[in-house]
């Protein structure tokens, strides 16, 4: 009977942390990115004007290469705000 109350037990106690690794395979955000993906991101922030060799500027420089390219991502979406709130579709 001890072996199967151990079971149980253990049962109990692993299943919150199986169900709680599950949500995170699901999500797509914290799914480790691509050599690609790294790639292209640094590529973006190089074009912004980041350069990984000026050491003296380097937080504000990344900063604002970044602060570039987000705005750069958040323009080609194609959507827009109108003057009065509503959403403008691409055309």
């Amino acid at each position: 009977m001890k072996p199967l109350t151990l079971a149980v037990v253990l049962t109990a106690l692993c299943a919150p942390a199986l169900s709680h690794a599950q949500s995170f395979s699901a999500d797509q955000s914290s799914a480790p990115l691509t050599r690609a993906q790294v790639r292209e991101e640094f590529i973006a922030l190089e074009k912004a004007g980041y350069d990984p060799q000026d050491k003296t500027d380097y937080p504000s420089n990344l900063a604002q290469a970044e602060s570039i390219v987000a705005q750069q991502n958040h323009a080609n979406t194609g959507y827009a705000a109108n003057t009065n709130g509503a959403i403008q579709a691409p055309r």
